[in-house]
């Protein structure tokens, strides 16, 4: 995909979840850098959740969605937007909640903290989500 149709694609999801509809999705690999992901994330309301998978060679593949019923649903949605995501991109490592609302997901930050989850979505777990604070 050209840097061009890879920018009108990213710049189509936001105006589908600028547009008002009564859920938000997103998903994509590798595009934009994941700082941008975060930075839209944020601009998003209702209950939302962003999901990342990464490869050990620094791919990785995102899904959020917002203005959901519940915290589950919310999860739920991600997680299957994030998959999706990544087998679109060829990847097979496994999506995990990066995000929910403003905060990293709990489960996650624990989960890296006891070495339970892989070494590189760790360390984006780390480098990034300090980025979720307004």
């Amino acid at each position: 995909m050209s840097p061009a149709s890879s920018r009108l694609r990213w710049l189509s999801l936001l105006l589908i979840v600028g547009a008002g509809c009564a859920t938000s999705s997103l998903s994509g690999f590798d595009e934009p850098e994941f700082p941008a992901v975060i930075a839209r994330y944020q601009t998003l309301e209702g209950i939302k959740v962003l999901a990342l998978a990464t490869e050990a060679n620094g791919r990785f593949a995102w899904g959020v969605v917002a203005k959901m019923e519940s915290e589950a649903d919310a999860l739920d949605g991600a997680l299957g937007r994030c998959r999706r995501a990544a087998r679109s991109g060829g990847m097979r490592a496994t999506c995990y909640a990066f995000a929910v609302g403003d905060d990293p997901a709990s489960d996650t930050v624990r989960s890296c903290a006891a070495r339970r989850l892989p070494s590189r979505r760790c360390h984006m777990q780390r480098q990034h989500q300090g980025k979720l604070r307004k």
